[in-house]
């Protein structure tokens, strides 16, 4: 299956069809490859720019999530984690170019799963429960407050978070005049609210950077609290945003 896999990542690519796969850097994680030699696979994925990360992973590493950044190849030796050759998930996409939706179809059902998503306020994945919207900051805060928090793990959701508020905004400002009957003022209102929301988390991103080893201690706690609590105010005024625009499509 990795030499199968291998063939067709290689024509992809060749013929510029993006390729991603499961597995192959990190566990339970999607990277894009973006390159190969005779060697194997050139991969962008959330440790790049570490220190060994861009290095080449053998192709017949696939599924078994063998980072090549320095903190994971000396977690692996630390811990005694040799590759077990027998066990892995092989899970390589290729993706064909089709033609772009409506633009108003493709938003208004976008807005409608997000807004099904905030009101069921969890979904399970891979046997755990997580949760959406206010149900989420409210779960945030009591785990603040009772020191439940792990910082390695806080850290990545508030880096994800910070990059997609961030896109919010860059979203919203091309489409301001672009579909007929979005109030512009309207538009406006919401990328104030994002650009608000996304200065927060560039904060707490400040304060709690993605780090190798992990750290799990949550400093500055008092802070950290009161910046959640004003996301999940501005968070809230974001979903009446989404609303209000679904509404009026």
């Amino acid at each position: 299956m990795q030499s199968e896999a291998w063939e067709k990542a290689k024509q992809a690519i060749t013929v510029k069809q993006p390729v991603f796969a499961k597995n192959i850097v990190n566990e339970n994680q999607t990277s894009v490859i973006y390159a190969y030699d005779n060697v194997g696979y050139y991969t962008q994925h959330w440790h790049s720019g570490y220190e060994n990360s861009e290095d080449v992973i053998p192709w017949n590493l696939l599924g078994l999530s063998q980072c090549p950044c320095i903190n994971c190849v000396n977690y692996r030796k630390l811990n005694n984690q040799m590759v077990n050759f027998e066990s892995g998930l092989i899970s390589l996409h290729w993706a064909t170019p089709i033609e772009p939706g409506d633009e108003v179809t493709t938003l208004k059902t976008a807005l409608g799963f997000v807004i099904r998503l905030n009101e069921q306020e969890s979904y399970m994945w891979s046997e755990k429960k997580y949760y959406i919207g206010s149900k989420a900051y409210e779960k945030w805060l009591n785990a603040l407050e009772s020191e439940a928090v792990d910082k390695y793990f806080f850290s990545l959701f508030v880096e994800i978070l910070y990059e997609a508020r961030s896109h919010a905004v860059k979203f919203l400002t091309q489409l301001k005049g672009r579909i007929a009957g979005l109030n512009e003022q309207t538009i406006n209102e919401g990328i104030n609210i994002y650009s608000k929301v996304a200065s927060r988390y560039k904060t707490l991103k400040e304060m709690y950077p993605y780090e190798e080893p992990p750290q799990s201690e949550i400093k500055q706690k008092e802070q950290c609290i009161t910046i959640v609590k004003e996301l999940y105010q501005l968070e809230s005024d974001c979903y009446k945003f989404l609303k209000e625009i679904h509404a009026s499509l």
